[in-house]
Order: structure tokens, then C-alpha cells, then sequence
């Protein structure tokens, strides 16, 4: 059975210090701990630099998930190397789409995006409604001209949590 293969935003690892999102992101993790046969976690390399400014409570929960093996960036790390000038290539391209539409899409999501798409992922989980998850659509249309990778669906935690689990 192939492996279901995500990238996490900075937003789900920072969901841990949210009141809002915190039990979620247990529920989510948990999840993926027990599922680690069939789930397979990316950490895009954008992230992990983000993660670098994040509150400590932040990087404690990051550094757990390492130690337990729940996830493991070096994998993320030496494709994204791989394929570092296909990244460059679709992140410009994606920033020229959604430069034409009007739209203002912060570059680190835009990046977070692409990594995810050079990294195969099927899913990225993310809490940003606002950038990516309002504008999926649209980043998602920009893959579909490279015959090498495959749309990466944007997708909130919760839904993902309910299609591990059966409940979708």
C-alpha cells in the first residue's frame, strides 16, 4: 500500500500554542503517530525556517515530534535539494499567476506551496484560510503544467483527521 505523504504548514505546529486549534493538533498528530505505516510527513524547508522564529513552546513541540519519530525533515531536506531549481521555477511561475489575478499571497506561503508540490506530497495541512486555503484553487491550476509532479490538494487539518480516521 502506498504511503499517504503530507506536508505540514507552520500554521498546524503552531496551532499547538492556540487554545483554538491545540487539542486538534494532538488529535492530528496522535493520528499520524499511530498511522505512520501509511503517513508519511514532509516538512517543507520553508517551514523549518519559520520554525527557527517561532515561541518556544513551538520548538519543544517541533523537537518532540522528531524524538518520537513522528516526523523527520531530513527526507524533506535532501528532495527539495534535488529539485531546487524546479522549486525556483514553479514558485516564480505561481507568483506570476497570482500577481496577474490581484491576488496578495504572502511569498513564504507561495514557497511553503511549491516545496510541497516538489516534495509529491498529496496534502498540505495548513490553518492559513486566508493565503493558501482561500486561493487553492488557483495555486493548485499552476501545477498542472509540469508533467513530473502532481497537484498537491490544500487542505485544513480537521478534514484530514476525518479521512485517516474513517469519518469522512
Amino acid at each position: 500500500m502506498k504511503k499517504i505523504r503530507i506536508a505540514i504548514d507552520t500554521s498546524v505546529i503552531s496551532g499547538i500554542k492556540d487554545n483554538i486549534f491545540r487539542n486538534e493538533v494532538l488529535l492530528l498528530f496522535g493520528e499520524i503517530y499511530k498511522n505512520k505505516r501509511k503517513i508519511e510527513v514532509m516538512i517543507p524547508p520553508q517551514v523549518l525556517l519559520e520554525l527557527t522564529f517561532a515561541p518556544e513552546e513551538v520548538k519543544e513541540f517541533f523537537n518532540m515530534l522528531v524524538e518520537i519519530n513522528c516526523i523527520s525533515f531530513e527526507k524533506s531536506l535532501s528532495l527539495s535539494k534535488k529539485h531546487k531549481s524546479l522549486k525556483r521555477k514553479l514558485y516564480e511561475e505561481i507568483l506570476l499567476k497570482v500577481t496577474k489575478k490581484g491576488k496578495k499571497i504572502k511569498k513564504s506561503d507561495l514557497k511553503i506551496y511549491a516545496e510541497s508540490v516538489v516534495l509529491k506530497c498529496d496534502y498540505l495541512l495548513t490553518y492559513n484560510n486566508d493565503d493558501l486555503i482561500e486561493n487553492k484553487r488557483l495555486l493548485q491550476s499552476t501545477v498542472k503544467s509540469y508533467k513530473n509532479f502532481k497537484i498537491t490538494k490544500i487542505v485544513h487539518p480537521k478534514w484530514f483527521i476525518s479521512r485517516i480516521t474513517g469519518r469522512l
